[in-house]
């Protein structure tokens, strides 16, 4: 911790800021080694933002553009230590602290960003505008047949923010190749930070709700729960496979329609090969064989070889096509 306590706080916020990346890009966020990245780079971030307090870098009563360049990076903390916590692995029973203190950062950074005046002020004031879990979810899940317009409403502004997004995601690879230029580089940190109000705004919502789930779910007793899921079982039938056929004279000519299913028992089959002569342990050849031995004695007959050299002989004394008058008049 002395090792770290005695960096450059630029360095440390470089270091927190590629570890958010590793870990927000991690396919398996539960291992062991993202976890362990976790914990360490909120230490990294609880003693940055200790020396930033001490050295009094910022106040409620300043405006954004008198925060110079370098330090617009640092408002984002807060956010930072809100998504690493709720990244963090727990039981069932800790997972309600572990929202909450996200949930806290959260509110702490969209709090600087009001008072600075960055990103979109209506919805900030309206997600720092306290509701009680009813609201919430009743907010996200509109359970009347007149709050379909709303649904629709909020369907357009998710895709609208959707867009926005993308568009930002756009200028900010266009603008981190010329972070040399103060002007560029002040206009990259003021997106990044826009970019995180968002992401926060969104998260706030789904925070709340998941809290509220889980505060429910903490009255409810245990046996009674247990009850609720054995009778659920007991409810589901198992499916029995099928295909979906165009109608029904589809399905009555080719049976049951699924190639594991049988459609005959094994009696059956065993007697309607053994009447087709196909068993091997019959005594009697195959018809078929019987035929083919017939037309090979019939080729070799003395009727057949005695047409066969009187047609030699008129080849021998005709040309190929001779007699052929067809279509000659």
């Amino acid at each position: 911790m002395a090792e770290v306590e005695d960096r450059k706080i630029v360095d440390l916020f470089n270091e927190v800021w590629s570890a958010e990346k590793e870990i927000s890009n991690s396919c398996d966020a539960l291992s062991d080694k993202i976890q362990g990245l976790i914990s360490d780079t909120l230490a990294t971030l609880s003693v940055l933002s200790q020396s930033i307090e001490q050295l009094s870098m910022f106040s409620h009563n300043e405006e954004v553009d008198e925060i110079s360049t370098q330090d617009l990076r640092y408002l984002m903390l807060n956010a930072l230590a809100g998504h690493l916590i709720s990244k963090k692995k727990c039981q069932v029973q800790e997972r309600v602290e572990i929202l909450t203190k996200s949930r806290e950062f959260y509110v702490e950074f969209l709090k600087i960003c009001r008072d600075y005046g960055v990103g979109p002020l209506g919805e900030i004031h309206q997600v720092l505008k306290p509701a009680s879990d009813e609201e919430e979810l009743l907010k996200h899940f509109p359970q009347k047949a007149k709050d379909l317009s709303s649904m629709t409403r909020a369907r357009e502004a998710k895709i609208e923010k959707y867009k926005q997004s993308k568009l930002m995601e756009q200028q900010l690879s266009e603008l981190q190749h010329n972070l040399g230029n103060d002007e560029q580089c002040r206009k990259y940190w003021l997106l990044v930070l826009n970019k995180w109000v968002n992401y926060v705004i969104e998260e706030m919502g789904s925070l709340h709700m998941e809290i509220s789930m889980l505060k429910r779910m903490q009255n409810i007793p245990k046996s009674q729960i247990e009850e609720d899921r054995r009778n659920l079982r007991e409810s589901i039938k198992p499916m029995q496979p099928f295909i979906l056929t165009k109608d029904k004279l589809q399905a009555a000519v080719y049976g049951a329609g699924y190639p594991s299913l049988p459609t005959v028992t094994l009696d059956e089959y065993y007697e309607r090969e053994a009447a087709a002569g196909r068993m091997p342990d019959q005594a009697s050849k195959p018809a078929s064989d019987k035929k083919e031995e017939e037309d090979s004695d019939d080729d070799f007959s003395d009727e057949k070889l005695m047409k066969k050299r009187e047609f030699d002989d008129w080849k021998d004394t005709h040309r190929r096509g001779a007699g052929n008058r067809k279509n000659m008049g």
